[in-house]
């Protein structure tokens, strides 16, 4: 736009200069690439490695800064209060797809796709747990549908996830999605605690 406003206002210009029809699809595209931008990130979990988990148990006051929430917010999502299967949450009592108030109804591998999951190393044991189940769907699914059901959250945890911890990290998890205990969590909110 500074090229066009050389001599012109900016007003004069983005009406005179920018206001070329054959370049409308062009400006289009690009407000709609905008807001899909503003929505991926709204709906991507936050993945914190093991440093920035560490910093947030010795300094919670960081929390704000790393993850959007209050410095009293950082122990429950730690500890393991907070954890659901795949991930834990901020407020599963308060989720982008539902109620203020109610529970998360979004399916369980929803919260991959949500900006109130946390993912920390304890929950990498889950997340492969899941990969190999999708993976192994993929051979069972006609491919439009299994693309359709689980083609977003596959490149997730492959692209976003996995590639935020270290190799021995993934292979210790690994050896725990692989062996025979359950691999289950439900918020400790719904059995009477807070």
């Amino acid at each position: 736009m500074s090229a066009f406003v050389q001599g012109h206002s900016p007003d004069v210009a983005a009406a005179h200069y920018a206001n070329i029809p054959s370049l409308r699809d062009l400006h289009e595209q690009a407000v709609a690439d905008g807001l899909q931008d503003a929505l991926d990130e709204a709906r991507t979990p936050s993945v914190l490695t093991p440093e920035e988990e560490q910093l947030l148990i010795e300094q919670p006051a960081e929390a704000p800064q790393l993850l959007g929430i209050a410095p009293q917010e950082v122990e429950p999502l730690l500890s393991g209060e907070s954890d659901l299967w795949l991930s834990s949450c901020r407020n599963f009592f308060d989720s982008p797809f539902g109620t203020k108030g109610k529970a998360c109804p979004v399916s369980f591998f929803g919260c991959l796709g949500c900006g109130n999951a946390v993912i920390t190393r304890r929950k990498l044991p889950a997340i492969l747990a899941f990969l190999n189940h999708i993976e192994a769907e993929r051979a069972r699914t006609p491919q439009a549908e299994w693309t359709a059901r689980f083609g977003g959250v596959h490149q997730q945890i492959l692209r976003l996830i996995l590639p935020r911890f270290s190799e021995s990290d993934v292979l210790s998890a690994r050896a725990v999605a692989e062996s025979t205990e359950p691999l289950l969590f439900l918020p400790s909110s719904l059995f009477g605690g807070h």
